[in-house]
């Protein structure tokens, strides 16, 4: 860790403080923690796929048209109904989590965030307005961006759990690498149950409304 006051470095540094080699003090090295090493695995797979970019493109794209107007903003919090509701987060590419937080919420505002989008394209009076929000419900309501909802969460749960273990202070090499390996076992039974997977895709848009067309038969997949 490149962090010298509380984290490995200033550890090595205490260890090591009086250590020469050669006539030179040496210095501890900058090491990835393993939490950090799966932050940029996550951040990668997210950015190796057409449609996992696109995805989180149009979470973004949805944070920003509610998140840079005041007016919008009231009226998804509207749709609560005295519900306690998860806010919109904003994706940040530096903190891989940010993307299981704006993953969740979109899960859980989905049908809200369609039914004001509706709203605004049928009752605002701005042109470009209108034209965000129409592009925005187009990109939302189909099968596909439901199944990248499901996925991503399944993925993004799994690996959090772990790199959350990951930055304790007694996590040791060998405890890392049981924590890994099991997380590759939930993700590698997740490729292998596809099946569960497209019938809670299916599930979640019988549940949101979705266009009946625009859903797969798990059975038939």
């Amino acid at each position: 860790m490149s962090e010298k006051v509380g984290e490995m470095q200033r550890r090595f540094l205490d260890i090591i403080r009086t250590s020469q080699v050669g006539g030179d003090r040496v210095r501890a090295p900058f090491v990835h923690c393993a939490s950090h090493n799966l932050n940029l695995v996550i951040n990668d797979a997210a950015e190796a796929t057409i449609d996992g970019v696109t995805f989180f493109g149009i979470i973004a794209e949805i944070f920003n048209f509610f998140g840079h107007s005041l007016n919008r903003r009231a009226e998804l919090a509207l749709t609560e109904d005295g519900m306690k509701k998860l806010k919109l987060k904003k994706l940040c590419t530096t903190r891989w989590s940010s993307r299981i937080d704006a993953d969740r919420a979109l899960k859980n505002r989905y049908a809200d965030i369609l039914k004001v989008l509706m709203r605004i394209i049928l009752t605002s009076k701005h042109s470009k307005e209108r034209t965000d929000a129409s592009a925005l419900k187009k990109n939302m309501d189909n099968f596909n961006f439901v199944m990248c909802i499901i996925i991503w969460e399944r993925i993004l749960t799994s690996l959090h759990r772990v790199s959350q273990q990951l930055q304790t202070t007694n996590t040791d090499l060998s405890a890392s690498v049981r924590l890994l390996s099991a997380a590759y076992g939930e993700l590698q039974y997740m490729r292998d149950s596809w099946d569960s997977v497209l019938m809670s895709a299916n599930a979640m848009s019988l549940s949101w409304e979705l266009n009946q067309n625009s859903q797969v038969n798990a059975s038939g997949a």
